[in-house]
């Protein structure tokens, strides 16, 4: 088994003023964008198409914007090699503030790892 634990947008930085401002739900323009491109990449068709799309993610103008560093994404990229052509499943997709933003995978059927989402 390997987890990767990370974030699909993980901006500190942006969401400082957000949090500290009580600025409600903003949520910057990026968050939702990267995070669905994220969730795409990830659960696209296995293999050679699923590492082009998460290469794609690395090539994006907002990447800097999602990520000022890269360790929070790379593990995404790395359990999507791992998987090779196993299917990918979407368990939850959430943005919660400014820029942050989180989702969850399971890579080769969640029935092998038990209904998580209970």
């Amino acid at each position: 088994m390997i987890v990767g634990g990370g974030m699909t947008v993980h901006n500190l930085r942006a969401s400082m003023p957000v949090l500290s401002a009580d600025a409600g739900d903003h949520v910057y323009p990026f968050t939702p964008a990267f995070n669905d491109a994220a969730v795409k990449a990830a659960t696209s068709n296995a293999g050679t198409a699923r590492e082009e799309d998460v290469r794609g993610l690395y090539k994006r103008e907002d990447l800097r914007l999602a990520h000022p560093s890269l360790e929070h994404l790379m593990p995404l990229a790395v359990c999507c090699g791992a998987a090779r052509d196993d299917k990918a499943e979407c368990l939850f997709k959430m943005v919660e503030f400014g820029a942050l933003g989180w989702a969850s995978f399971c890579f080769g059927g969640s029935s092998s790892v038990g209904d998580i989402r209970s």
